[in-house]
């Protein structure tokens, strides 16, 4: 990769993280965003455990990114879907049939629109 090419692609991974400010998502919102967008289908015990997450903090975004309610007590760390500006729920919880613990995390459309737009951004 050349140095231009290099500016390029920092360029636009400047212009996503605006996106994702845009939105009000903090670093660990959207990193788990990404996590779920890379290894769709995956349970969420085993993305946090992979990426040394802790099951709690993870749980906690993966609700708010479902539109779910994630703020409980003094989790003042939780982000609370009624202060941040979500373009729609972007990640989906399904039931495994086998295993009714087991959730999988896939992207909603909204989602896949998001990381599409974010991936176009990167892209230049």
């Amino acid at each position: 990769m050349t140095r231009r090419d290099f500016r390029e692609t920092l360029k636009g991974q400047l212009k996503a993280a605006r996106l994702f400010q845009e939105y009000e998502m903090d670093f660990r919102t959207w990193e788990i965003l990404l996590l779920i967008a890379t290894d769709e289908g995956e349970g969420a015990v085993a993305l946090a455990k992979k990426h040394g997450i802790s099951k709690s903090a993870f749980s906690r975004h993966v609700l708010f990114l479902c539109g779910e309610r994630a703020k409980r007590g003094n989790q003042k760390d939780a982000p609370d879907p009624k202060v941040h500006k979500l373009p729609g729920r972007l990640v989906e919880k399904r039931t495994d049939p086998k295993d009714i613990r087991r959730h999988s995390l896939y992207l909603t459309r909204e989602g896949h629109s998001f990381i599409d737009q974010v991936q176009k951004l990167i892209a230049g």
